[in-house]
């Protein structure tokens, strides 16, 4: 019976959020507040007044938005672009992340105090390829959400498919499987997603995470595959290969170096 219940709930998706538009996509902005700026817009914050705003794939964020963050969180007050005064807020804030944020504060890229406020009560998920019991039961609450996105008429996952999705490592956990749903469900044309309306990226790695390894997988293959997945998740964007370098723990430059040495492959 939270006061907040029937509130606003509104969610703010990281991954595909710039760094650059950080500011404007939470706090908004003013009229004139730069080129282009032609008449105000409510941010993320301001829309969850009241309510609830959950910050989704929590990541290195740029420290004047740390500082941000913190201030609407102990003020409960924020400052649009451009505004000259700032402005109240009383938003619940949640988040969530794949990303070992502790290790982060560590490297003196996020802020302690953030985390400590973020985390006062705070719930740890283990990873997809943990839960494998639990991917049926995603599957079949996804199905019907996106049955209405694509005009769709899916009911079920064949056993073979479900095989090949529960060996599968899962690296990008819930929001991996939900891309991998939705594009075998594009091109489902009855009311069953079989194993061939699977990525067969899905089906060849799956076959690796599930069986104990018969031969040795050339280093160079293993590269392909992790490039891959890394760009499945995060997307080819600039942005995006950011992203993918983070999580491969290499620099950007010699992401691209890889990039050109299996071109031909990817």
């Amino acid at each position: 019976n939270s006061s907040r219940r029937g509130k606003p709930f509104i969610k703010a998706d990281l991954a595909f959020i710039p760094d650059a538009m950080l500011e404007t996509d939470f706090f908004g902005y003013e009229k004139g507040a730069f080129a282009g700026a032609a008449k105000p817009r409510l941010g993320k914050v301001e829309m969850a007044n009241g309510g609830t705003l959950f910050i989704d794939g929590l990541r290195e964020i740029p420290a004047y938005f740390q500082d941000k963050l913190l201030r609407l969180i102990k003020e409960k007050e924020f400052e649009r672009a451009g505004a000259e005064q700032p402005t109240a807020a009383d938003v619940r804030i949640i988040a969530s992340t794949n990303f070992n944020l502790k290790e982060l504060i560590r490297k003196g890229v996020f802020k302690e105090e953030l985390y400590l406020h973020l985390s006062i009560f705070e719930i740890n998920i283990p990873p997809l390829r943990k839960r494998i019991e639990d991917i049926s039961l995603i599957i079949e609450n996804l199905i019907p959400v996106l049955n209405r996105k694509l005009g769709k008429n899916v009911k079920e996952v064949s056993p073979a498919a479900l095989q090949i999705l529960c060996g599968y490592e899962w690296p990008g956990n819930i929001r991996e499987l939900e891309r991998v749903i939705e594009r075998a469900m594009a091109l489902v044309d009855g009311t069953v997603i079989e194993e061939r309306h699977l990525s067969p990226y899905i089906g060849k790695f799956s076959t690796i995470s599930s069986q104990p390894f018969t031969e040795v997988i050339p280093l160079d293959k293993m590269e392909q595959m992790m490039l891959k997945t890394a760009l499945s998740r995060f997307g080819e964007t600039l942005e995006g290969k950011k992203k993918a370098a983070q999580a491969l723990n290499i620099s950007l430059a010699t992401l691209y170096n890889k990039l050109k040495k299996y071109k031909a492959s990817l």
